[in-house]
């Protein structure tokens, strides 16, 4: 297939119709999940905190319909001398998603791209985007994969 013809055939192609102007968001819940892709560590908000968003592919969807991406930030603490701060109640969301993947064992050494295809259950619900005004699915919170929800 010569994809330069292709996409130049596509590109010239007229349609009929309308396009979507909104994502489907998955419904909230609880979902085995895989680690697909995370971002650079980053400076967040007018306080330049750092951050980093983790993507999860949902490997159990609840319908054959095509959701949105998931995704959690994760804000991290740093010492004066920017390593990261690895003190007792530092660093809690990533030392959940650590122990969620099964690696947050003292002695063992970690980097952040250690997370990437590990599988995991996380927790979405659902966020109001302030300046679109619509509902967005956010990972809140991140599980063994083993995890069982029980009512009470």
């Amino acid at each position: 297939m010569n994809t330069n013809v292709s996409l130049q055939s596509l590109f010239q192609t007229a349609v009929e119709g309308s396009n979507s102007t909104k994502l489907n968001q998955l419904p909230a819940g609880i979902y085995l999940a895989q680690i697909n892709k995370i971002t650079e560590l980053q400076f967040v908000g007018e306080n330049k905190n750092i951050a980093f968003r983790v993507y999860f592919n949902i490997l159990n969807p609840p319908s054959d319909d095509t959701f949105a991406p998931v995704s959690q930030t994760i804000f991290l603490d740093v010492t004066p001398s920017m390593q990261l701060d690895m003190s007792e109640g530092k660093n809690v969301q990533l030392g959940r998603l650590r122990e969620a993947i099964g690696q947050n064992n003292p002695g063992q050494p970690w980097k952040f791209s250690d997370v990437l295809g590990q599988v995991c259950k996380v927790q979405v619900s659902h966020d109001l985007n302030k300046k679109s005004g619509e509902l967005i699915a956010q990972v809140k919170r991140v599980f063994n994969k083993d995890y069982e929800e029980t009512n009470g």
